[in-house]
């Protein structure tokens, strides 16, 4: 375990990462870390209130970081990852509360009922889940369930290493559309930062609405 200090533009985060092993992480990738950015350049004036709904949350900076922001918040991950997300949750419910937000941790596999979750929600956040090729369709399909035509889809993303993120991208167009958000200041400057050798591209953060037809 690796017990790490973040520091928001809102707070103070005291958070606990795992080592990588097995093939799963439960650290902070360069997505996750982007789209924290562009949520506290969106600040309270657009989150304060908002139900929010996290996919694949992981250790929970990206939600957690909403609801500091004043986000009523669900994280969410596969039940055999939620040990690490809910204990950074626990740790954060004081600050989280005194800032005004709520959080609260539910299970989700993806392609799975998403009905327990409640709903609708005003955003959807997502950093750093396109990875498998396989995991393509399940993760869509949540997506599109969990999304109306209202909600804002917000997806942190870059190409990586096996993985056919041209394909990924014209698969969810089918249900969505929106555009790549032209990232300012810290946001891009981090982007910028962050390409590492496995990493075809920086990442980028897309922002969408789920279609009419969807």
């Amino acid at each position: 375990m690796m017990h790490r200090i973040y520091d928001l533009s809102c707070a103070r985060l005291y958070l606990t990462e795992q080592e990588v092993m097995d093939g799963f992480g439960h650290v902070i990738w360069d997505a996750a870390f982007l789209l924290v950015k562009h949520l506290e350049q969106l600040g309270t004036r657009s989150l304060r209130g908002k139900r929010c709904l996290e996919v694949g949350s992981g250790v929970g900076l990206v939600g957690i970081c909403a609801a500091a922001l004043g986000a009523k918040v669900v994280l969410t991950d596969m039940p055999s990852a939620l040990h690490l997300t809910q204990l950074n949750v626990d740790r954060s419910q004081p600050l989280v509360r005194q800032q005004g937000g709520e959080i609260s941790v539910a299970p989700l596999l993806w392609g799975t009922p998403v009905n327990h979750l409640g709903g609708p929600f005003d955003f959807v956040l997502a950093s750093d889940v396109v990875y498998d090729n396989d995991l393509f369709a399940p993760l869509i399909a949540s997506l599109v369930s969990l999304c109306s035509r209202d909600t804002d889809l917000l997806l942190s993303a870059r190409e990586r290493h096996g993985c056919d993120f041209s394909l990924f991208v014209t698969q969810l167009g089918e249900h969505f559309s929106g555009s790549v958000l032209t990232l300012e200041g810290a946001a891009a400057n981090l982007a910028e930062a962050s390409v590492i050798s496995k990493a075809k591209n920086k990442p980028h953060i897309y922002r969408l609405r789920k279609k009419e037809t969807a």
